[in-house]
């Protein structure tokens, strides 16, 4: 049995797989834009919560108060989750010697 380590797209099924040898050329190219996306999620995320915290705590309401509060919490968990599993991946490849992100290089 072969193992298969890196497949490759037909470039017939697929015409923007011309540009992208491997499927990790792929997610190499696809991974930053995502983490970029990620950032701005968060900041409207961010902006829109607070901004719903503040209005809750101007009115008195307690509930808005802590629905507001619990998904700016959530959307900081969040945030993390993703941008400290980039740098994970990080930490095993300078562990390792492995490069996971630039295959190629």
């Amino acid at each position: 049995m072969n193992k298969v380590y890196a497949v490759e797209i037909d470039p017939t099924l697929f015409p923007p797989a011309q540009h992208f040898a491997t499927t990790s050329d792929l997610i190499n190219l696809l991974l930053p834009n995502l983490m970029i996306a990620a950032g701005v999620i968060f900041l409207a995320l961010a902006l829109i919560f607070g901004f719903g915290i503040i209005k809750s705590a101007g009115s008195g309401d307690a509930q808005s108060l802590e629905k507001g509060s619990k998904a700016l919490t959530f959307a900081i968990l969040g945030f993390v989750l993703i941008f400290s599993s980039f740098f994970i991946i990080q930490l095993i490849e300078t562990i390792t010697g492995i490069n996971i992100l630039k295959p190629g290089v």
